[in-house]
């Protein structure tokens, strides 16, 4: 092998002493020049790209916030961006498409991404409760063929306990259905978190997406100052609406006992358990097929009997 790598360097290598000096001076400079570039090209793309990406999810956020609470003005905002920005904002009712043409190693999407995970660091307990409020109220407000009288809430995981805060707190909703609900917010923060303090970071690990997804340590204070409203256990004594509690009996992120907390401290509420069923009752992300899986099938059949 390496006697045929000698005689191809021999035959490709100048034979004058000249040539060779040459090769030996100038080959280490041009290699260090076009590795100089590549660093300092890949370094400016990628603070563009991040630059870019952060200006976009902060204008999409910018639109949802003046579409939730300011719809007198919608026309000036909209005629303002395309001015501007030559940024044009069409307002329909139509569902996102399904597909999705990122490319997991596109530059552009990385960035995007990245700042999608911040987005997600900086959520809390109290910003999703108000959230819910903000589409109750859009509900109420528009002109929508709905009978709002029956306005029910379902909220899945993390979901669950915070529909089970917004029905305590909210006249409007008549029914509230949780699957697989956490029954207390406070319990699931460690017991020490000098570390998560130190950092300003903790992460936890998506396994549908692959990704380390950042829980930045607002998510703990922004609790405790609103910890009268987000105290899931004192605030389920109040609910005085009917509630549909369903958990799975192999559900290994929320146990079964949250389940039993809930309807314990809930005076007008219904357990049903789903023998041998996951927290997400045997659903994935993507779906795979255009059936329901077994567990999730009857969740649903329960959830719609519950609601007639």
């Amino acid at each position: 092998m390496f006697f045929g790598l000698n005689k191809f360097l021999k035959i490709i290598l100048p034979k004058r002493l000249f040539y060779r000096a040459l090769i030996i001076v100038a080959a280490p400079t041009i290699i260090l020049q076009l590795i100089i570039t590549v660093v300092f090209y890949d370094s400016v793309w990628i603070k563009a790209n991040k630059n870019i990406t952060r200006s976009l999810v902060s204008q999409l956020k910018t639109i949802q916030d003046v579409y939730l609470n300011n719809k007198d003005n919608l026309d000036f905002f909209t005629d303002s961006y395309k001015n501007n920005f030559n940024f044009e904002i069409d307002i329909n009712n139509n569902l996102f498409p399904t597909s999705s043409g990122e490319k997991k190693y596109r530059p552009i999407d990385r960035s995007l991404r990245r700042e999608l995970k911040s987005a997600f660091g900086n959520n809390n307990y109290y910003l999703e409760l108000q959230e819910l409020g903000l589409i109750i109220d859009f509900l109420e407000k528009e002109n929508l063929p709905i009978d709002f009288s029956k306005l029910a809430v379902i909220g899945h995981s993390r979901g669950g306990g915070i529909t089970l805060l917004r029905t305590a707190q909210d006249a409007r909703i008549n029914k509230a259905i949780t699957w697989a609900s956490v029954s207390d917010f406070e319990r699931r923060f460690p017991k020490d978190i000098s570390d998560w303090k130190a950092k300003g970071v903790e992460y936890i690990y998506n396994g549908r997406t692959e990704q380390n997804m950042p829980l930045y340590f607002q998510l703990y204070t922004s609790f405790y100052e609103h910890k009268e409203i987000l105290d899931t256990p004192k605030q389920c004594l109040v609910i005085s609406q009917e509630v549909l509690v369903v958990h799975g009996t192999k559900d290994l992120a929320v146990g079964l006992n949250e389940a039993a907390e809930i309807k314990a401290a809930i005076a007008n509420s219904t357990l049903e358990i789903i023998e041998n069923a996951n927290h997400t009752f045997g659903g994935i992300h993507p779906a795979k097929g255009t059936n329901l899986p077994n567990d999730l099938a009857k969740v649903v059949s329960l959830s719609i009997k519950f609601l007639r």
